[in-house]
């Protein structure tokens, strides 16, 4: 009767057994997808995500494979790979488990790594609001288990004290109460202190002694909160030392060894992490 009236109606062929994906496919899945469909100017700009999620399911279990290929990468784009991008976003995000469930479920494996990550620097693993069909499956939990002692190891091997290998050989006395301190001669011979700053650019480059920087790391990354709050986050924890004004207590050198030593440290974490997200 519609097309008497000459409207055109398209007809979509759905596949009603499941394609290589083993999950039952929920009732509002396929209301978010017949609505997409329905009214596709609506998802022009923006999906939600939990929209986004349903889509992807219904449209991996249906077949839809050249409308899946697009959501995924709308998907992808809210949970970055990238390490720089994870760092500039230290708060984890409450729906990293069901993404984690979803990756699994659909075999998108680009978005394991920053959910699985997020799982684990988060309390509980954040699965308190976790539905019963989307549950992370035991070799997943161990795996979560796993990743986040190790994330706790290397956080504390980071962050409990100043690497000694670093150290620099050339220290300066402290400041003594009146203000008289004794000061190594030895200046590096690259250091072209600005007219007028020959005594801050002495200090910028000779160390206090293990003492003095002992109780500035004291003061700066356990006093100041980092150590407690990054436990299991040593990518963001990092990222918080390389970013820390540092005090007088290292000398510029050791400072930039060290920011460096950190940046190194976390590629090294971050490629670490793949090794946990194997199938075993």
């Amino acid at each position: 009767m519609l097309s008497e009236k000459g409207i055109k109606l398209e007809v979509i062929k759905i596949r009603f057994q499941p394609t290589d994906y083993q999950f039952t496919l929920k009732a509002m899945d396929f209301e978010a997808l017949l609505l997409f469909y329905e009214k596709p100017g609506d998802y022009r700009n923006t999906i939600e995500p939990p929209a986004l999620m349903s889509l992807i399911r219904a449209a991996s279990w249906l077949g839809f494979d050249s409308d899946r290929v697009w959501l995924v990468k709308e998907l992808e784009a809210l949970w970055p790979y990238d390490l720089e991008e994870l760092c500039a976003n230290p708060e984890p995000r409450l729906d990293a488990p069901e993404v984690a469930a979803l990756a699994r479920m659909c075999e998108i494996d680009t978005l394991l790594k920053p959910a699985f990550y997020d799982m684990a620097r988060t309390p509980g693993f954040g699965l308190e609001n976790l539905e019963e069909s989307e549950q992370i499956d035991h070799a997943d939990m161990l795996r979560l288990v796993r990743m986040r002692e190790y994330l706790s190891e290397i956080w504390v091997q980071a962050a409990a004290r100043e690497d000694t290998t670093l150290v620099c050989r050339h220290f300066r006395a402290a400041p003594s109460s009146d203000g008289d301190g004794n000061s190594s001669p030895f200046e590096y011979a690259d250091e072209k202190p600005a007219l007028g700053s020959t005594a801050s650019a002495s200090v910028a480059s000779k160390c206090l002694s293990a003492t003095a920087r002992r109780e500035a790391w004291v003061r700066l990354v356990y006093d100041s909160g980092i150590f407690t709050q990054y436990r299991y986050d040593p990518l963001c924890g990092l990222a918080a030392l390389i970013n820390l004004e540092w005090t007088d207590e290292w000398c510029r050198d050791c400072k930039d060894k060290r920011r460096a030593g950190w940046c190194k440290m976390q590629k090294s974490i971050w490629e670490k992490i793949d090794e946990y997200l194997k199938e075993d």
